[in-house]
């Protein structure tokens, strides 16, 4: 853990008590002892990160001293808002992808159910968001990746249109690296890819379609990664 999200970060003590899930994380977790130290962000003031000293710790709760402060932002290093649009998996492929996508530093991800998405699948926005601000944490970036879910797949698209952004198909074009330098998003589909009907959507919004340079086919989970690591690493 690089660091803790605290919602009164910069105080100049902090009170923890045990029902809490920060006391649980830092100390049945973590296992932090009496006199160590912790780092901590809050998340309405990503710039700063706090250094704070276990002053007090019992079964009951815990105090925490504030020791330094410095302004430190850590970020992909080339600085890009990309986003990106899933359209929906299984829920168990998407919690185990969130993570790398969040390390690698993608911006936003925009989930939708397209035509090869199984409907019955809920994404719990909450636990969703629990995981990628864990993943902030152990990697150290100082954001974490947004998410929302979109009812209207057309329309979110229209709101992208002055957006350099393609959909990632079975192609003949290869995603090359001077591609890639100005993008701002990509579109991913299902397992399966898109369906007819949206392979002509997104012709009529002028998203040209690319694919990674192999023969294999790709799962969705592993196309995303692959462009999102292109694109930002």
């Amino acid at each position: 853990m690089q660091y803790i999200f605290l919602d009164n970060s910069g105080e100049k003590s902090i009170f923890l008590k045990k029902e809490t899930e920060e006391y649980n994380y830092l100390f049945k977790v973590r296992r932090h002892k009496l006199n160590s130290f912790i780092f901590a962000r809050n998340e309405n003031n990503l710039e700063k990160l706090y250094k704070y000293k276990i002053v007090e710790l019992d079964r009951k709760s815990a105090s925490l001293e504030l020791v330094d402060e410095v302004s430190k932002v850590i970020a992909n290093r080339t600085n890009s808002e990309l986003f990106i649009i899933w359209c929906v998996v299984d829920l168990k492929t998407i919690e185990k992808t969130l993570p790398a996508l969040n390390e690698i530093g993608v911006s936003k991800i925009y989930f939708s159910y397209c035509d090869f998405s199984q409907k019955n699948i809920k994404i719990d926005l909450e636990r969703i968001n629990r995981i990628l601000r864990t993943s902030s944490m152990q990697s150290g970036r100082s954001s974490v990746t947004k998410v929302e879910i979109i009812e209207d797949l057309e329309e979110l698209l229209e709101t992208k249109k002055d957006k350099n952004l393609i959909s990632i198909d079975f192609s003949e074009n290869i995603l090359s690296n001077s591609v890639c330098e100005n993008l701002n998003g990509f579109i991913v589909g299902a397992e399966g890819g898109f369906s007819e009907t949206e392979r002509e959507i997104l012709k009529n919004k002028n998203i040209q379609s690319y694919r990674v340079n192999t023969d294999t086919i790709l799962k969705s989970s592993t196309a995303i990664v692959s462009v999102a690591g292109k694109i930002l690493l």
